[in-house]
């Protein structure tokens, strides 16, 4: 495919924003993910495909400390706090009452049959109907399993961006699972 290349006089005619594309599509950079396919026209204008299933407006409401202590506080059926942190990460504390379902090693979770995530996890399948409120340490984690659990089917949802890494700086209660100690070994004559 041959490139075409615009004159350095139309260039300087043009508005900025024009030459920015004009440099970057001159200059081999990566495109977007979004891009236009004549594959299918309606009224002369070109269909748009997006790749993905995440949209950009499907982001859950941000919430905030006082937010979260409340919910946590108040422990309402129909609220599930959800730590998106690894297991080992949860084990060291986590905000009281919260479940953990980790999104890197388990994205689909929300999405196996009730017997199956129970038996994963330990603990019944959210249900559709509960809003879940999601965290993680720093809120990378948490956003993406609130987008995450969208495609699943989960409408109410919440996110705590400010994660774990605010609750400790907030000092907020912080809940540690028990350990399960060892049984002593009886002392062999």
């Amino acid at each position: 495919m041959l490139r075409q290349f615009r004159p350095v006089a139309l260039l300087a005619r043009c508005r900025p924003s024009q030459r920015l594309l004009s440099s970057i599509h001159s200059a081999a950079v990566h495109r977007p993910q979004t891009r236009v396919v004549p594959a299918v026209k309606f009224f002369n204008s070109p269909s748009v495909r997006r790749y993905g299933v995440l949209e950009e407006d499907s982001h859950a409401p941000v919430i905030d400390f006082a937010k979260v202590k409340s919910i946590a506080e108040e422990k309402k059926p129909d609220v599930v706090l959800v730590d998106t942190r690894e297991p080992e990460e949860y084990a060291e504390g986590h905000i009281p009452g919260a479940v953990n379902i980790p999104v890197n090693s388990s994205p689909g979770a929300l999405g196996l049959p009730e017997e199956k995530f129970e038996s994963t996890f330990g603990f019944p399948k959210p249900e559709p109907s509960q809003t879940l409120v999601f965290y993680c340490l720093a809120g990378v984690r948490s956003t993406m399993a609130e987008e995450l659990a969208g495609t699943f089917g989960y409408d109410k949802r919440l996110n705590y961006v400010g994660s774990w890494a605010d609750w400790t700086d907030k000092k907020g209660p912080v809940e540690v699972p028990k350990q399960e100690k060892p049984e002593p070994e009886a002392d062999k004559k």
